[in-house]
């Protein structure tokens, strides 16, 4: 039997062996906590409940409660009804590390660090950070890029 004493370090509890898991780990905490957030703010200024989402999307609020809980691995369209039901929308974002050691061949649409895609309405906007202004991509349920 392994005892306390027998663990290297403490900080080595908390993280995993595989980076792209530690990856998707994080990404899937950070979306929980984002919705979270925001139910609580809608919770305080509109005395938004649990309840009310679920009949606004037709499920039982268990579900919702599930979901708002921060350990349920969502689906994008269900990340995306969540915020619909709090009257918001969801931005997705990906940061991309400088280093170019993976060797990738994928065309890139943007050179800065972070591009944020805000689906909307309209279609999509592709917001580079170097950019004057936000490119707009049309188009249902996808996102076209289009590369210099």
């Amino acid at each position: 039997m392994m005892s306390l004493i027998d663990f290297p370090n403490d900080d080595d509890l908390f993280t995993l062996d595989d980076p792209k898991a530690e990856i998707a780990t994080e990404f899937v905490t950070q979306v929980g906590s984002c919705l979270q957030e925001a139910f609580l703010q809608r919770k305080a200024d509109s005395k938004l409940t649990q309840q009310k989402m679920a009949d606004l999307l037709g499920v039982d609020r268990s579900r919702i409660h599930r979901c708002l809980s921060g350990y349920h691995n969502l689906t994008l369209e269900s990340v995306a009804e969540l915020a619909w039901a709090m009257r918001g929308r969801p931005e997705f974002r990906i940061v991309l590390d400088e280093d170019d050691e993976l060797g990738c061949n994928f065309h890139t649409i943007a050179t800065a660090t972070a591009t944020t895609i805000s689906v909307g309405a309209g279609g999509a906007n592709v917001v580079d950070p170097k950019a004057s202004s936000p490119a707009t991509v049309a188009g249902q349920n996808s996102v076209h890029w289009y590369s210099k």
